[in-house]
């Protein structure tokens, strides 16, 4: 390890003492001048945050580490070179975004080795699946499921609501039939004055779920020591894995009891399989009826009211093509990923239902119903239910 000492690069806030670069690894060649070694310098800003830390990748003479050449000229040769690569390299340069991430991973990573200290990896990844859906998911559950509760118990006044909205058009000759009819219009207004549109609530949770999803997986990838992933491609990487350090040697005794090392594939294939069963047993219709709807080819059946859409029954279709696929598509990967998954699709299952199923029984819910007036200030009859809430 050579530590030289060079001038500040200008627009960084620095105290009097120039920074000290650090050449720590040596990488493959920089594709902007593939004739000298690439080397990371670490520049180390004295006096100031860590955010204002920055990693510089780029390539560097030989002359700056022969402590023979003349120190004047070695530093104006590393100066000018080292503005060369921070301005034309197109090498990653750490952001307030990567920090974040690396700061998240780092977050994960604590948490995983907390939990290993007390059990072995086969129950660490499980128990890590747990803490991840508690903090993203079950929040979310709870209260999609709650504004579900209120639509139950605003049934009745939904319809009385929703046929004299029809009827207060009716001589305009509208169909009360299909996704854009009067009778679909009415039940969004229902909602909106009620408060109980559950569908904004259910694309912010797979909005915000789906990162932690991604995060859980890739602080498993890197405790295994393998590639850096999805993320690690996206905030800079170079395709080899840049977390050996990270592996632990316990990863290949502390699996299953047909795959006893995480950190390659399952043997049997039994993982994949068995999670490929449980995300088709998540996206298969739940009764008859769905199986119906799911399948059908029209955009409306009869005058029934809040029927799903031609979009929502494409995207339960391709939910259930993905499930079949997607064991191919890790039949190979690490295990430890793979129980990660299966823990995660377990875990959102069953707690969801279990959720449901005491919420339901106990009649349950989380936010008070709107107590909006309906009536001839809206231009719409409603007789019997103004101003009546259950």
């Amino acid at each position: 390890m050579t530590s030289l000492t060079c001038l500040p690069r200008r627009g960084l806030r620095t105290s009097t003492t120039p920074p000290i670069i650090t050449l720590f690894r040596a990488i493959s060649p920089c594709p902007c001048c593939p004739h000298t070694p690439s080397l990371v310098a670490l520049v180390t800003l004295t006096g100031a945050l860590p955010r204002h830390y920055t990693t510089i990748t780029g390539n560097f003479p030989f002359g700056v580490t022969r402590p023979s050449l003349n120190p004047q000229r070695q530093q104006s040769e590393h100066q000018r070179h080292l503005d060369f690569v921070l301005n034309n390299c197109q090498h990653p340069i750490p952001s307030s975004r990567r920090y974040f991430i690396e700061s998240t991973f780092a977050a994960s990573h604590a948490v995983i080795t907390s939990l290993h200290a007390v059990t072995p990896w086969y129950l660490t990844i499980p128990l890590f699946s747990l803490v991840v859906n508690l903090v993203c998911r079950y929040p979310f559950a709870i209260k999609v499921h709650s504004i579900r509760l209120r639509q139950a118990r605003l049934r009745s006044l939904e319809s009385l609501f929703v046929r004299a909205y029809v009827a207060a058009d009716r001589d305009q000759r509208e169909s009360i039939e299909g996704p854009g009819s009067r009778v679909n219009v009415g039940v969004k207004e229902f909602k909106r004055l009620h408060g109980t549109t559950d569908r904004g609530w259910v694309v912010l949770s797979a909005a915000l779920t789906f990162p932690a999803w991604v995060f859980g997986g890739e602080t498993i990838r890197r405790v295994t020591g393998s590639s850096v992933g999805l993320v690690g491609l996206i905030v800079g990487g170079d395709g080899d894995s840049q977390f050996k350090y990270l592996a632990d040697p316990a990863m290949a005794t502390e699996g299953l009891p047909w795959a006893m090392d995480l950190t390659t594939g399952d043997p049997y294939h039994v993982l994949p399989l068995v999670l490929g069963l449980a995300m088709l047993a998540r996206a298969a219709p739940r009764n008859k009826k769905e199986l119906i709807e799911l399948f059908s080819l029209s955009g409306h059946q009869g005058n029934s009211v809040g029927v799903s859409s031609m979009g929502s029954r494409v995207l339960k279709r391709y939910s259930l093509v993905f499930s079949a696929i997607f064991p191919m598509l890790i039949w190979n990967l690490e295990a430890a990923l793979q129980l990660y998954w299966l823990s995660t699709i377990v875990c959102s299952s069953v707690g969801s239902a279990a959720i449901m199923s005491y919420m339901t029984r106990n009649n349950a819910y989380l936010v008070w119903i709107r107590k909006t007036r309906l009536g001839p200030d809206k231009g719409i009859d409603y007789p019997g239910v103004m101003n009546k809430h259950p």
